[in-house]
């Protein structure tokens, strides 16, 4: 007999927190965004942080791209001005990246973030 989708199924793969949790335990996503085309991105950095992400980053790739992002989006998701990719994934608490054909110059980030070995998701 087929089961049927329920709370018993999937409710003990939830992460509970613990009274000492911190932000980075909850994990923490970065998203390359795109320069003329935002909405993606802010879309996807909403969606990480309803979910429950304990950290949401968004990369913008130009000043101007940066203060789109910074006006549109809430306060507890964090913008970062462009550097090189690895430099946004130095830090081992970030656990998981996310680029789209917005993001700039896709072909050597995306290449940048697989050397990096980080878990990542590639929108097309």
């Amino acid at each position: 007999m087929p089961m049927l989708n329920n709370p018993s199924l999937w409710l003990p793969a939830f992460f509970r927190p613990q009274a000492d949790t911190h932000k980075y335990d909850r994990g923490c996503a970065v998203i390359f965004g795109g320069e003329a085309m935002t909405g993606a991105a802010r879309l996807a950095a909403c969606a990480c942080a309803r979910v429950g992400a304990g950290v949401t980053i968004v990369v913008a790739p130009t000043k101007e791209a940066g203060m789109i992002y910074r006006s549109a989006l809430p306060g507890h998701i964090i913008v970062e001005d462009l550097k090189r990719v690895e430099d946004h994934l130095a830090d081992p608490r970030r656990k998981a990246a996310l680029i789209g054909p917005g993001g700039g110059d896709v072909k050597k980030r995306v290449l940048a973030i697989l050397k990096d070995k980080t878990p990542c998701v590639l929108d097309a």
